[in-house]
């Protein structure tokens, strides 16, 4: 985790945001996804989370594909503060399906 400017591509009224890494390390996307980036902007009533969403390649164009950013995946996803502290399940849930559509 760490705070740092936001990129030009995520749209938010604020500067500056807490950015978190998830990288797989065993489980159902160990070896398919390269990483997670996540920023959460809680509200009073609602949390939007920004995400780029980074597949795993493993083919020579690879490293061309990850300079040009062509491997993210990038979106929002918004919640009910109410439905993150009462229904965790139905949040890892759609988390869930976006990070499968990705791959």
């Amino acid at each position: 985790m760490e705070t740092q400017k936001l990129p030009f591509n995520l749209k938010s009224e604020k500067v500056f945001g807490q950015q978190y890494e998830f990288v797989p390390t065993f489980g159902k996307y160990f070896k398919r996804l390269e990483e997670i980036e996540v920023y959460i902007f809680q509200g009073d009533i609602e949390t939007t989370v920004l995400f780029d969403v980074d597949k795993l390649r493993r083919n020579p164009l690879s490293s061309v594909v990850d300079k040009l950013n062509l491997d993210k995946n990038r979106g929002s996803v918004t919640f009910k503060n109410e439905q993150i502290l009462n229904d965790r399940r139905s949040v890892s849930d759609e988390f869930e399906k976006i990070i499968d559509r990705v791959l």
